[in-house]
């Protein structure tokens, strides 16, 4: 067992490894210990699993995990550091290949949530290593060319139960551009804004351009704007330990989830991660009951995630948002994409004035329409710059 501390990636894993960093340069993070790489290696040899993983894993691998055994020794150590950072925890998967520059492995390792120390937190370890050898997760491997057995750490912090929580990216994800900064938040549990599970409020946020990293800080306190700002009416959110979502407060319901004052702070912040970890970031944010913002996580905004960095493009919710208000599910929205593209694409406009590019889109389980050709189309000749008015029918 180590604590979240100074360590390289290889022995913690990138998602810890990341964390230690920004808590050595002040940023507020949850304390935690690590159950490192070695001794996921240890486990495997003990267990005389090595050299099916090594072959590249099997459909049975991770059932075999799952039963295997730990040592005394690291049994011993779990139980009591995990005592020590409380009575309800959340179990983490830390990769050494995961939250790269070009590849994120975002969702395909395992995070629970609410484990209570002892042999639930033991279970919990056994859970983050098995998920390595998840089908999905080998699928994803194969897909991207990685011959390499992964390697797995686990971080073991204590349970963070906030006010409201959700993801920020440093850039907007939809455009790629470096002006804007986009929140979602959502009350409760933040697995439920990246699970899809709620929809959540929405915020773009104006940003100073890229700079020197004094200079960026300075900028920050001056140049951030709320662009815009959805709220969403929430009627229950997800508590840990609870089966169903529970009831949202009456005079939570319709109330945003950040005030404006907080959202520039968490801003702020973000564009702080950025500057420490040099480059945009998707980050995992809480709010806890006393106005603390915690980040949870922090991971490069990688090509995989759909970021556009050249083009005028704009995407927008301003008309379906009132009328597909609930999560789109992957199997519903496969049989209702293709009839909205059959409306509203124009493939061969699109292509010869515009580079291509899709119609519609889903993030995060709310679907977005590229209304991009009709600005072009009707206002404007290709190539000059949209009128303001057009920009105020259609935001972003």
């Amino acid at each position: 067992m180590a604590e979240l501390g100074p360590a390289t990636r290889t022995e913690v894993g990138s998602k810890a490894w990341t964390l230690a960093e920004l808590g050595r340069h002040g940023v507020p993070v949850p304390p935690g210990v690590v159950v490192p790489v070695d001794a996921y290696l240890q486990f495997m040899e003990s267990n005389r699993l090595t050299k099916r993983a090594a072959a590249g894993g099997d459909e049975r691998l991770a059932e075999d995990i799952l039963r295997g055994t730990l040592s005394p020794e690291l049994a011993g150590a779990l139980r009591v550091e995990a005592a020590r950072l409380g009575s309800r925890l959340v179990v983490r998967s830390s990769g050494v290949e995961e939250d790269g520059g070009l590849e994120s492995y975002a969702g395909q390792y395992d995070t629970v949530l609410g484990v209570a120390p002892g042999d639930e937190t033991e279970a919990a370890v056994l859970r983050c290593w098995a998920s390595a050898w998840s089908q999905r997760a080998m699928a994803y491997r194969v897909d991207r060319g990685e011959v390499r057995p992964p390697r797995m750490a686990v971080l073991i912090q204590p349970l963070i139960v906030p006010r409201c929580a959700g993801v920020m990216f440093t850039i907007n994800p939809l455009t790629g551009s470096w002006r804007e900064m986009t929140v979602e938040a959502a009350w409760g549990q933040g697995d439920s804004v990246v699970s899809g599970a709620v929809v959540p409020d929405f915020y773009v946020v104006r940003r100073p351009r890229r700079s020197p990293r004094p200079v960026q800080r300075i900028l920050a306190r001056v140049q951030l704007e709320v662009v815009s700002d959805h709220v969403r009416s929430q009627a229950h959110m997800h508590q840990v330990g609870e089966e169903e979502p529970v009831p949202v407060p009456a005079a939570r319901v319709d109330a945003p989830k950040l005030r404006h004052a907080e959202l520039l702070k968490l801003c702020r912040l973000g564009l702080r991660l950025e500057g420490l970890l040099g480059a945009p970031q998707d980050v995992e944010w809480a709010v806890e009951p006393s106005g603390r913002v915690v980040v949870l996580q922090s991971r490069p905004v990688t090509t995989s995630a759909g970021v556009r960095r050249a083009g005028p493009v704009l995407w927008t919710r301003q008309f379906i948002g009132e009328r597909w208000a609930e999560p789109a599910t992957p199997l519903g929205w496969s049989v209702m994409r293709d009839l909205i593209d059959g409306l509203i694409a124009y493939p061969e406009t699109q292509s010869r004035l515009l580079d291509g590019g899709e119609a519609t889109q889903l993030v995060r389980f709310a679907p977005y329409f590229n209304v991009t050709v009709f600005r072009h189309l009707a206002f404007k000749l290709p190539g000059a710059p949209p009128p303001r008015f057009m920009m105020e029918l259609l935001p972003p």
